[in-house]
């Protein structure tokens, strides 16, 4: 992460305030906030600060359900949030639409880093005594089961997939190495940016020498920043 992002993030956070619950789930006799109100206090900090906000579904390969949010900076860098998973319990078109519904309110609670008012995090209408989740959104109650932890060969092929680089063949060079360098800065982890490296090796040597050495070079920056963030963490 830049200079210049952390502290777009540092602005935004600032003027935050934890966000009044708003609806009335009458299953559970109580209130909740909603995604409407989550979204109209975190979206006017984050723009402001320069940033856009993009959250979309994604389905992994063990059946999980995932929302997936994205924010994007005025200088062109990204930070992918990749949130929970769960299972649906109930599968039909209203399950899925108030899962997601569910999954993006918490997702931009938990990248605004505020919660809703009074909430302890004790809610039954959060989790039940085995863990899966139930709660409340547009209005619905919402069950659902949380996902198994996906493998690491799972998240590697899941984040492949959402970088559209399976078929890098059908690229012209100028679309490949865009994606390439895109993906690489994504890269979670170093297994994962081996295995970006490994799965395209073939394409990367057939590039003109001045790509090739430019791509790799990129490849390098990328490892050594997850390097000195797991460095940080640990």
């Amino acid at each position: 992460m830049t200079p210049d992002v952390a502290k777009a993030l540092i602005e935004a956070q600032k003027v935050l305030d934890n966000v009044a619950k708003d609806s009335d789930n009458p299953h559970f006799k109580s209130k909740y906030v909603s995604l409407a109100a989550v979204r109209d206090v975190v979206y006017p900090a984050f723009n402001e600060a320069g940033f856009s906000i993009m959250q979309y579904a994604v389905t992994l390969e063990n059946g999980g359900l995932q929302v997936v949010t994205k924010l994007t900076h005025e200088s062109g860098e990204e930070i992918v949030f990749e949130g929970p998973a769960v299972t649906l319990a109930k599968s039909d078109a209203q399950g899925v639409g108030s899962a997601i519904t569910y999954l993006r309110r918490y997702n931009l609670l938990a990248i605004a880093g505020i919660a809703p008012e009074d909430d302890d995090g004790n809610s039954a209408s959060d989790t039940d005594k085995k863990g899966d989740i139930k709660g409340t959104a547009a209005g619905r109650n919402v069950s659902a089961k949380r996902a198994p932890e996906p493998t690491p060969e799972e998240k590697i092929t899941a984040f492949l997939k959402r970088e559209s680089l399976a078929l890098p063949d059908k690229m012209n060079d100028g679309d490949f190495c865009m994606k390439m360098r895109e993906a690489a800065h994504h890269a979670p982890d170093v297994p994962t940016l081996d295995r970006l490296v490994k799965d395209n090796a073939k394409r990367i040597d057939s590039l003109d020498g001045s790509n090739t050495e430019a791509l790799r070079a990129t490849i390098e920056n990328a490892r050594e920043q997850i390097t000195s963030m797991e460095n940080i963490a640990a």
